[in-house]
């Protein structure tokens, strides 16, 4: 859903598959993931789809890519990040088999996690 501050109205946004998660907002885009992968939105509701990635752990942006931890499956406790512009296109893997992932933030020189262990917080330094 999407409220708009000027007409306090609430409307349809985005459908989702499943549940929306890891809502978020970065430059001019909306980023959320779901059953059906990682999407990407223009403040109206123009959606890409970034990635079909379905056990997603994380996600977030530095304003100009999103990245996204992705594991093969619930079962899975490791995780690729990969990571795309708004726009779309081929995705990138930046890491591989991390461990635990539970969330991401992004700043342009690194990416850092904490884990599920509550013990561990990751950095990698982007390219």
């Amino acid at each position: 859903m999407k409220y708009t501050f000027a007409t306090g109205r609430v409307t349809a946004f985005a459908t989702v598959t499943g549940a929306a998660r890891f809502v978020q907002t970065a430059a001019e885009h909306v980023l959320w993931a779901d059953a059906a992968g990682v999407w990407s939105s223009t403040s109206d509701g123009d959606r890409t789809l970034l990635g079909n990635a379905s056990s997603v752990r994380g996600l977030t942006s530095d304003g100009s890519l999103v990245y996204w931890a992705q594991s093969s499956g619930p079962e899975d406790v490791f995780s690729d990040v990969r990571r795309l512009p708004f726009g779309g296109g081929d995705a990138e893997t930046v890491a591989c088999h991390l461990y635990a992932v539970q969330s991401l933030r992004a700043d342009g020189a690194a990416l850092y996690y904490d884990t599920t262990l509550g013990e561990v917080l990751g950095k990698v330094t982007l390219e």
